[in-house]
């Protein structure tokens, strides 16, 4: 899977939790890769599951990974500094998945009314 790189120096540390629980916030998330690959990401959705909160986010400009896919992300906190970790159970993420698209409806259906 190839990835687009972008130049280190163009990014700014933020705190994660701001960045994904601010409304108004529709920036793009860059986060790295284990070979140093910079990724830019799109946010999608903030859902809370099981007393832990969850992130969707869609890579963009991912060779190999549709427009409109997304990963979930579990938000952490280590050092005293938000990270996101991504959900690598697959039965997690299949709950995680049927979450947001329940959201997704309920959305829909208030969009309706």
């Amino acid at each position: 899977m190839k990835k687009r790189s972008t130049k280190r120096d163009e990014m700014i540390k933020v705190d994660i939790f701001d960045v994904l629980f601010d409304e108004n916030n529709t920036a793009p998330i860059y986060m790295e890769d284990g070979d140093g690959n910079v990724i830019k990401f799109e946010q999608v959705a903030v859902i809370p599951y099981e007393d832990e909160i969850y992130a969707f986010l869609s890579p963009v400009g991912v060779e190999g990974i549709a427009e409109n896919e997304c990963i979930p992300f579990r938000l952490d906190e280590e050092n005293g500094e938000g990270i996101l970790r991504i959900v690598d159970d697959k039965k997690l993420a299949d709950r995680l998945y049927l979450e947001y698209f329940d959201l997704l409806i309920e959305e829909m259906d208030k969009k309706d009314k």
